[in-house]
């Protein structure tokens, strides 16, 4: 069962059996996702690139969009980083079910996981999305 709704700037998913997505093309993603507010978008953009290739990706992400409170909670997200910052952000993004650890603390410095052009595993992600 494929992920949804699918960033509309990345590729089609039925094309190859495994693409590569860089950052930049996350942050692409999400910006075009801003525009229509699709805020589901945008979070599926961020968990593509940072599952990669883990084949229980798709199937947490669909998890945690299937909650009927999801596209409410990440909207109040978003609304909350804008006026009042990361930590009230994280805060209502911790009332979801099944988010992982890097959801479950506020953001802290870290060393990128990959280069832009890197054709590492981490970088890539396979048709299971």
């Amino acid at each position: 069962m494929a992920v949804t709704p699918w960033p509309t700037a990345f590729a089609d998913r039925a094309a190859a059996d495994s693409a590569s997505v860089s950052r930049a093309e996350v942050v692409a993603a999400v910006r075009a996702a801003e525009q229509s507010e699709s805020w589901a978008e945008a979070f599926v953009a961020t968990q593509v690139w940072g599952y990669g290739v883990t084949g229980y990706g798709p199937y947490r992400t669909r998890q945690v969009l299937a909650q009927p409170s999801a596209e409410a909670v990440l909207t109040e997200a978003v609304s909350l980083l804008v006026d009042e910052g990361a930590v009230a952000a994280y805060e209502v993004l911790h009332t979801l079910d099944g988010l992982g650890p890097a959801w479950r603390r506020a953001p802290r410095a870290r060393r990128p996981r990959c280069p832009e052009r890197s054709p590492a595993p981490s970088c890539r992600t396979r048709n299971t999305w």
